[in-house]
Protein backbone atom coordinates (compact mmCIF):
# COMPACT_ATOMS: atom_id res chain seq x y z
CA UNK A 1 0.00 0.00 0.00
CA UNK A 2 1.28 3.43 -0.97
CA UNK A 3 1.25 6.28 1.56
CA UNK A 4 -0.59 9.33 0.25
CA UNK A 5 2.29 11.56 -0.93
CA UNK A 6 0.89 15.03 -0.19
CA UNK A 7 0.70 16.61 3.25
CA UNK A 8 -0.79 19.83 1.86
CA UNK A 9 -3.72 20.68 -0.46
CA UNK A 10 -2.89 20.66 -4.17
CA UNK A 11 -6.28 21.67 -5.61
CA UNK A 12 -8.50 23.34 -3.01
CA UNK A 13 -7.86 26.85 -1.73
CA UNK A 14 -9.94 29.52 0.00
CA UNK A 15 -11.14 31.03 -3.27
CA UNK A 16 -12.35 27.72 -4.76
CA UNK A 17 -13.80 26.61 -1.43
CA UNK A 18 -15.96 29.72 -0.94
CA UNK A 19 -16.86 29.88 -4.64
CA UNK A 20 -18.47 26.43 -4.35
CA UNK A 21 -20.37 27.21 -1.17
CA UNK A 22 -17.82 26.47 1.54
CA UNK A 23 -17.88 28.49 4.77
CA UNK A 24 -14.55 29.31 6.39
CA UNK A 25 -15.90 30.79 9.64
CA UNK A 26 -13.14 31.73 12.10
CA UNK A 27 -10.96 28.69 11.46
CA UNK A 28 -7.20 29.09 11.39
CA UNK A 29 -5.08 28.71 8.27
CA UNK A 30 -3.87 25.33 9.54
CA UNK A 31 -7.41 24.06 10.15
CA UNK A 32 -8.61 25.12 6.71
CA UNK A 33 -5.61 23.60 4.96
CA UNK A 34 -6.07 20.39 6.94
CA UNK A 35 -9.70 20.10 5.85
CA UNK A 36 -8.73 20.76 2.22
CA UNK A 37 -5.98 18.12 2.32
CA UNK A 38 -8.26 15.56 3.99
CA UNK A 39 -10.94 16.12 1.35
CA UNK A 40 -8.41 15.65 -1.46
CA UNK A 41 -7.01 12.51 0.13
CA UNK A 42 -10.51 11.05 0.51
CA UNK A 43 -11.24 11.88 -3.13
CA UNK A 44 -7.99 10.26 -4.26
CA UNK A 45 -8.79 7.16 -2.23
CA UNK A 46 -12.30 6.98 -3.68
CA UNK A 47 -11.16 7.29 -7.29
CA UNK A 48 -8.07 5.11 -6.95
CA UNK A 49 -5.46 7.57 -8.14
CA UNK A 50 -3.94 10.96 -7.37
CA UNK A 51 -5.63 14.21 -8.38
CA UNK A 52 -2.61 15.38 -10.39
CA UNK A 53 0.07 13.41 -12.29
CA UNK A 54 2.84 12.41 -9.87
CA UNK A 55 5.86 10.11 -10.01
CA UNK A 56 5.42 6.95 -7.93
CA UNK A 57 7.79 4.12 -7.06
CA UNK A 58 6.31 0.71 -6.27
CA UNK A 59 7.58 -2.81 -5.64
CA UNK A 60 5.50 -5.72 -6.94
CA UNK A 61 5.87 -9.47 -6.55
CA UNK A 62 6.11 -11.63 -9.63
CA UNK A 63 2.63 -12.73 -10.81
CA UNK A 64 1.97 -16.47 -10.73
CA UNK A 65 0.55 -16.37 -14.24
CA UNK A 66 1.87 -16.89 -17.76
CA UNK A 67 1.42 -13.20 -18.54
CA UNK A 68 3.63 -11.17 -16.23
CA UNK A 69 1.02 -8.52 -15.47
CA UNK A 70 1.13 -6.40 -12.33
CA UNK A 71 -1.37 -3.91 -10.97
CA UNK A 72 0.00 -0.56 -9.82
CA UNK A 73 -1.07 1.09 -6.58
CA UNK A 74 -2.59 4.02 -8.47
CA UNK A 75 -4.61 4.03 -11.68
CA UNK A 76 -4.48 6.42 -14.61
CA UNK A 77 -0.86 5.52 -15.43
CA UNK A 78 0.53 7.88 -18.07
CA UNK A 79 4.11 6.67 -18.48
CA UNK A 80 6.71 4.16 -17.29
CA UNK A 81 10.00 5.74 -16.23
CA UNK A 82 12.07 2.79 -15.00
CA UNK A 83 11.80 -0.95 -14.34
CA UNK A 84 14.28 -2.95 -12.24
CA UNK A 85 13.96 -6.73 -11.94
CA UNK A 86 15.13 -8.39 -8.71
CA UNK A 87 16.13 -12.06 -8.70
CA UNK A 88 17.06 -14.17 -5.70
CA UNK A 89 20.56 -15.51 -5.13
CA UNK A 90 21.91 -17.67 -2.31
CA UNK A 91 25.64 -17.07 -1.80
CA UNK A 92 28.25 -19.75 -1.14
CA UNK A 93 28.65 -18.42 2.40
CA UNK A 94 25.01 -19.16 3.14
CA UNK A 95 23.78 -15.61 2.73
CA UNK A 96 21.11 -14.27 0.41
CA UNK A 97 20.92 -11.26 -1.84
CA UNK A 98 18.87 -9.78 -4.64
CA UNK A 99 20.40 -9.27 -8.06
CA UNK A 100 19.22 -6.26 -10.00
CA UNK A 101 18.79 -6.29 -13.76
CA UNK A 102 17.06 -4.19 -16.37
CA UNK A 103 13.38 -4.67 -17.09
CA UNK A 104 10.70 -3.20 -19.28
CA UNK A 105 6.96 -2.66 -19.06
CA UNK A 106 4.04 -1.94 -21.36
CA UNK A 107 0.86 -0.21 -20.22
CA UNK A 108 -1.89 -2.77 -20.85
CA UNK A 109 -4.64 -0.61 -19.32
CA UNK A 110 -3.82 2.90 -18.16
CA UNK A 111 -7.02 3.57 -16.20
CA UNK A 112 -6.72 0.51 -13.96
CA UNK A 113 -2.93 0.48 -13.88
CA UNK A 114 -2.34 -2.91 -15.52
CA UNK A 115 1.27 -3.29 -16.69
CA UNK A 116 2.89 -6.16 -18.59
CA UNK A 117 6.45 -6.48 -17.28
CA UNK A 118 9.51 -8.21 -18.72
CA UNK A 119 13.09 -9.02 -17.82
CA UNK A 120 15.59 -7.84 -20.42
CA UNK A 121 18.69 -9.75 -21.50
CA UNK A 122 22.06 -8.10 -20.91
CA UNK A 123 24.98 -8.34 -23.30
CA UNK A 124 26.00 -11.48 -21.45
CA UNK A 125 22.51 -12.97 -21.45
CA UNK A 126 19.98 -13.15 -18.62
CA UNK A 127 21.34 -12.44 -15.18
CA UNK A 128 20.17 -14.68 -12.36
CA UNK A 129 17.03 -16.80 -12.31
CA UNK A 130 13.35 -16.02 -12.61
CA UNK A 131 12.13 -12.59 -11.51
CA UNK A 132 11.37 -12.37 -7.80
CA UNK A 133 9.92 -8.87 -7.80
CA UNK A 134 9.71 -5.75 -9.93
CA UNK A 135 10.59 -2.21 -8.86
CA UNK A 136 8.69 0.18 -11.12
CA UNK A 137 8.87 3.95 -11.35
CA UNK A 138 5.83 5.38 -13.12
CA UNK A 139 3.72 8.50 -13.43
CA UNK A 140 0.07 8.26 -12.40
CA UNK A 141 -2.79 10.61 -11.64
CA UNK A 142 -5.82 12.20 -13.22
CA UNK A 143 -5.08 14.08 -16.44
CA UNK A 144 -4.33 17.75 -15.82
CA UNK A 145 -7.57 19.72 -15.52
CA UNK A 146 -9.80 16.81 -14.52
CA UNK A 147 -9.62 17.58 -10.81
CA UNK A 148 -10.72 21.16 -11.59
CA UNK A 149 -14.01 20.16 -13.20
CA UNK A 150 -16.97 21.79 -11.42
CA UNK A 151 -18.33 18.45 -10.19
CA UNK A 152 -14.96 17.56 -8.67
CA UNK A 153 -14.51 20.95 -7.00
CA UNK A 154 -18.05 20.86 -5.63
CA UNK A 155 -17.52 17.36 -4.27
CA UNK A 156 -14.24 18.24 -2.56
CA UNK A 157 -15.73 21.44 -1.13
CA UNK A 158 -18.56 19.42 0.45
CA UNK A 159 -16.07 16.87 1.83
CA UNK A 160 -13.93 19.62 3.34
CA UNK A 161 -17.03 21.24 4.88
CA UNK A 162 -17.94 17.98 6.60
CA UNK A 163 -14.53 17.95 8.28
CA UNK A 164 -14.77 21.62 9.29
CA UNK A 165 -18.22 21.05 10.77
CA UNK A 166 -16.66 18.59 13.22
CA UNK A 167 -14.05 21.13 14.41
CA UNK A 168 -14.30 23.66 17.22
CA UNK A 169 -13.84 26.64 17.54
CA UNK A 170 -14.85 28.30 14.29
CA UNK A 171 -18.19 26.51 13.95
CA UNK A 172 -19.78 27.28 10.59
CA UNK A 173 -22.41 24.55 10.42
CA UNK A 174 -23.42 21.17 11.75
CA UNK A 175 -23.43 17.78 10.12
CA UNK A 176 -26.64 15.78 10.02
CA UNK A 177 -25.30 13.48 12.72
CA UNK A 178 -22.24 13.43 14.96
CA UNK A 179 -19.31 12.45 12.77
CA UNK A 180 -21.64 12.79 9.75
CA UNK A 181 -22.92 9.28 10.42
CA UNK A 182 -25.53 7.88 8.06
CA UNK A 183 -29.09 8.32 9.35
CA UNK A 184 -31.89 6.28 7.79
CA UNK A 185 -34.77 7.44 9.97
CA UNK A 186 -35.44 10.47 12.19
CA UNK A 187 -38.33 12.34 13.77
CA UNK A 188 -38.75 15.90 15.03
CA UNK A 189 -42.03 17.09 16.59
CA UNK A 190 -44.71 16.15 14.03
CA UNK A 191 -42.24 15.50 11.20
CA UNK A 192 -41.05 11.98 10.45
CA UNK A 193 -38.74 10.85 7.66
CA UNK A 194 -37.53 7.41 6.63
CA UNK A 195 -35.04 6.98 3.81
CA UNK A 196 -34.83 3.96 1.57
CA UNK A 197 -32.03 1.62 2.57
CA UNK A 198 -30.32 1.81 -0.83
CA UNK A 199 -30.14 5.62 -0.73
CA UNK A 200 -27.26 5.48 1.76
CA UNK A 201 -24.04 3.82 0.69
CA UNK A 202 -20.70 3.54 2.43
CA UNK A 203 -17.89 5.33 0.58
CA UNK A 204 -14.49 6.86 1.38
CA UNK A 205 -16.45 9.95 2.49
CA UNK A 206 -18.68 8.12 4.99
CA UNK A 207 -22.20 6.76 4.95
CA UNK A 208 -24.33 9.91 5.22
CA UNK A 209 -26.61 11.52 2.66
CA UNK A 210 -23.95 14.20 2.11
CA UNK A 211 -21.31 11.53 1.52
CA UNK A 212 -23.57 9.85 -1.04
CA UNK A 213 -23.98 13.18 -2.86
CA UNK A 214 -20.21 13.67 -2.94
CA UNK A 215 -19.64 10.24 -4.48
CA UNK A 216 -22.39 10.87 -7.05
CA UNK A 217 -20.77 14.11 -8.15
CA UNK A 218 -17.42 12.38 -8.67
CA UNK A 219 -19.01 9.40 -10.45
CA UNK A 220 -20.59 11.83 -12.92
CA UNK A 221 -17.25 12.99 -14.29
CA UNK A 222 -14.53 10.43 -13.46
CA UNK A 223 -14.30 6.68 -13.98
CA UNK A 224 -12.97 5.03 -10.82
CA UNK A 225 -9.71 3.13 -11.19
CA UNK A 226 -10.91 0.09 -9.28
CA UNK A 227 -8.69 -2.95 -9.74
CA UNK A 228 -9.92 -6.43 -10.52
CA UNK A 229 -9.64 -9.12 -7.85
CA UNK A 230 -7.90 -11.30 -10.38
CA UNK A 231 -5.39 -10.43 -13.05
CA UNK A 232 -4.41 -13.19 -15.51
Amino acid sequence: MQIYPFSYPIILNDNIFTQYGGKTGTFTRQQLDASFQIAEQQTSNYIGTLLLPHIITGTYTTPLTHTQRVVTDYGYVSQILDVVVDTQKVTQSGGAELLHSDGAAFIYNDTFGYLDVYKLASTCGLRGGSPYQYQIVYEAGLPTGTANLPSMLMAMTMAAQITLNEMFPGVVGTNEGVGDVGIQEFESFAYHERRTAHSLKRTAFGGSAMASKISSLIDSCVRKARRSLRVS
